[in-house]
């Protein structure tokens, strides 16, 4: 039932290296949610047959929940906003949602391939920092965030929101990578800080690290006001273990 505390919580499958499950993660604190970590690996390393029967495409994220596979964390995402109960993570209204999956969606597979493209040396660093000016200026240019409020939607935080800290992470990443400046507007600038201290976020991205600790594919059981915090917001976000995300 939708909004309903499920008896079992929801696992998410991930690995020490998977950035993008960060806003899953994220996700579910916002709702209040207890869930368990999974290693996708087992010790020796390899795929572990629970994680290969959750995801015909081996793909990290993967979210089970209610005996139901959900792969790609933007859509990982949605599912947690529906079936958990909590603050809503997407506006009212089919306009306002279909703007928040369009600017998701630009996030995800119009920009952050800028970036990646850097790091697997597929294009010029400069072609990436060309190509992340110009979509800072669309998004100033066409962006809905003009309440005067910290996040996309103004004061409202969202699912938009926790799409683009994963590419302000990625941006910090692809600095330190390569010893360089990626200046970005101030507003971009004031919008990647405010997500980056939400306390969700701070929680969220210490999990990797906690995952990683725990050596091995038994769950982790992560209560949302436990999850430790990080020290540092997150540098990238790796890679899907055999699909992109």
């Amino acid at each position: 039932m939708p909004g309903a505390r499920p008896d079992t919580p929801p696992s998410i499958f991930t690995t020490p290296t998977c950035g993008w499950a960060i806003r899953n993660f994220a996700a579910l604190i916002e709702k209040g949610q207890a869930f368990d970590l999974v290693s996708a690996r087992g010790a020796d390393g390899e795929k572990t047959a629970s994680f290969l029967a959750a995801t015909p495409l081996a793909q990290t994220p993967t979210l089970l929940a209610d005996g139901v596979s959900v792969w790609d964390s933007l859509l990982i995402n949605e599912f947690i906003d529906e079936r958990y109960s909590g603050a809503p993570l997407m506006p009212d209204g089919p306009v306002l949602r279909a703007e928040a999956r369009r600017w998701k969606h630009y996030c995800d597979r119009r920009v952050i391939p800028l970036i990646n493209a850097a790091f697997t040396g597929d294009t010029s660093v400069e072609a990436t920092l060309e190509g992340l000016e110009h979509a800072f200026a669309r998004m100033e240019r066409d962006r809905l965030a003009s309440s005067g409020g910290p996040f996309f939607f103004g004061v409202e935080f969202s699912l938009v929101d926790l799409a683009f800290h994963t590419l302000f992470g990625l941006i910090d990443g692809m600095q330190q990578h390569f010893g360089l400046s990626a200046d970005m507007p101030d507003w971009a600038a004031s919008w990647a800080e405010a997500i980056a201290a939400r306390p969700s976020v701070v929680r969220a991205s210490g999990l990797p690290e906690a995952l990683g600790r725990h050596g091995d594919d038994t769950p982790l059981s992560i209560e949302p006001e436990a999850c430790g915090a990080a020290d540092q917001p997150i540098a990238g976000v790796g890679h899907a273990d055999s699909a992109p995300d």
